[in-house]
């Protein structure tokens, strides 16, 4: 094929578990060292390997083999979706036990007898490939055989490689006692993208030649990326690529040959992401986030909603878009009002607004609800409670006039209300905790759409939304009661 094209003297990517081509990344180095200790040391007489499909599992166990260990009488189980009872036979014929075409009672007394008869360094190992498709009662077979003893030790090394889902199984409840026999563990990782590169160079050389005389500049980076790591599909993606080269007659590999040679297994994109993730306990923690996303994302945005809504509502525009909210009918209480500083200048009330043609005219009459009777220590409509405040005497400060309908005016300075002055007959509130002018206007005016008159009053206030607790807010000196307002005379919707 391309191997006079190419100057190889054999196949540098063959798909066979091949000993002499096992390329000892670190992890390999590990699960070589982890079966060579289960198969001649491990006390338990239960070694594990795992690894994902394509990362060399049977190359190790194939290299261990070839090493012919003299004191050790080994059976390779290639197919583990066997009974039991075919299991055990296919290994009595290996090591050379008679009796393997028996019942199975007869099969492990025999088993058992060959064991005792072994001198004390020799040792029978049994290596099952894809260990992860054996079935429950094989699987619970084999626990019942490693139980076995002879001279004080195991009858038997069992090793088991497997892919993953075998990790898997052995974690669940089921197989806790199975589990918690195994001694010697080893993991087989993808390889890193240096150890790809490395792995290339070690077949090419072992065919002599070399990545530089075989690939372009550049040609391996997608190859690396596109194979994940895993060794399996870097000898598909090399042989393909070779192929398309020797097909074009060209003598190098190049990154579009490559891509190329990717795109004719759409497969490998999504599994080697697959692959790598399930390798990797950030992996298994995106699998298992994967199907809560959704369901995380309506949460966030119940939570933004609610938290956008709530300060809207605390800052007022919405009272100021709807026309639709319910008018309150309760005043502050105690609790919500702050203390009034007397000490403390309250501003001027404006002067009456004036249409510059005639004398200066009141504002339009905008009702006003008439608080309800404080409790003891409560605040209303204007001030606290007269006896903490009228008791302060003359000098610069607010005191609180009750008229004859028990509306509260105050006047600044200590002077008295006599009509004159811009802050005769003057009502106010005192901004609690959370208020904006549209809901005193709303509570005490009966409408929102009073704020403009509210801010004419007021000139010191220059965002309706933003009034602070413990400042005085000036009502129309013509507002009628709640009473008026209840009875429909000038209220204002």
């Amino acid at each position: 094929m391309y191997l006079e094209h190419f100057g190889l003297s054999a196949p540098p990517f063959q798909f066979t578990a091949s000993p002499a081509s096992l390329f000892m990344s670190r992890t390999h180095r590990e699960g070589l060292a982890a079966l060579e200790w289960g198969l001649l040391h491990e006390p338990s007489g239960l070694t594990l390997l795992i690894g994902d499909s394509g990362t060399g599992k049977t190359t190790l166990i194939c290299a261990l083999l070839a090493r012919q260990h003299r004191a050790v009488h080994a059976a390779y189980l290639g197919n583990p979706k066997l009974s039991f009872p075919e299991l055990l036979s296919s290994v009595m014929s290996q090591i050379g036990v008679r009796g393997g075409r028996s019942g199975k009672g007869a099969m492990l007394n025999a088993f058992q007898q060959y064991a005792a008869a072994m001198p004390l360094n020799e040792r029978i190992a049994i290596l099952v490939d894809e260990a992860q498709l054996l079935s429950e009662d094989a699987m619970e077979e084999l626990r019942l055989l490693s139980n076995m003893e002879c001279h004080g030790r195991k009858a038997a090394q069992i090793i088991l490689a497997g892919q993953f889902e075998l990790a898997r199984r052995l974690a669940s409840p089921a197989m806790r006692h199975f589990n918690e026999r195994i001694g010697a563990r080893a993991v087989l990782l993808a390889l890193t993208p240096m150890e790809c590169r490395e792995y290339i160079e070690h077949r090419l050389r072992l065919c002599g030649s070399s990545s530089d005389r075989i690939f372009a500049r550049g040609a391996l980076d997608p190859l690396v990326r596109h194979s994940a790591g895993v060794p399996r599909r870097i000898n598909a993606l090399c042989h393909n690529s070779l192929l398309l080269a020797y097909s074009t007659e060209s003598k190098r590999v190049s990154a579009a040959m490559v891509r190329q040679a990717a795109a004719d297994y759409p497969v490998l994109e999504q599994s080697a992401a697959a692959a790598a993730d399930e390798g990797s306990s950030a992996g298994r923690w995106r699998q298992l986030w994967r199907p809560l996303k959704p369901v995380l994302g309506l949460v966030l945005l119940g939570v933004a909603g609610f938290v956008s809504g709530e300060f809207l509502m605390s800052h007022g525009p919405v009272e100021r878009r709807h026309g639709w909210l319910q008018r309150s009918s309760h005043t502050a209480s105690a609790a919500a009002m702050p203390a009034l500083d007397v000490n403390r200048k309250a501003p001027s009330a404006p002067a009456p607004l004036s249409d510059g043609a005639g004398p200066a005219q009141s504002p339009p009459a905008a009702t006003l609800e008439h608080p309800a009777a404080p409790n003891p220590g409560s605040e209303s409509v204007g001030a606290r409670d007269q006896s903490g405040i009228d008791a302060g005497g003359p000098g610069e400060g607010v005191s609180v006039v009750s008229d004859s309908e028990g509306l509260k005016t105050a006047s600044i300075d200590g002077s008295a209300s006599d009509g004159d002055s811009p802050h005769a007959d003057s009502q106010y509130v005192i901004v609690a905790r959370g208020d904006t002018l549209g809901r005193i206007a709303l509570r005490h005016l009966g409408s929102v759409t009073a704020v403009h008159l509210l801010m004419h009053l007021n000139p010191h206030i220059t965002d309706a939304s933003r009034v602070y607790p413990g400042e005085i807010v000036y009502l129309p000196a013509s507002a009628s009661t709640s009473e008026d307002r209840n009875t429909g005379d000038t209220g204002v919707e």
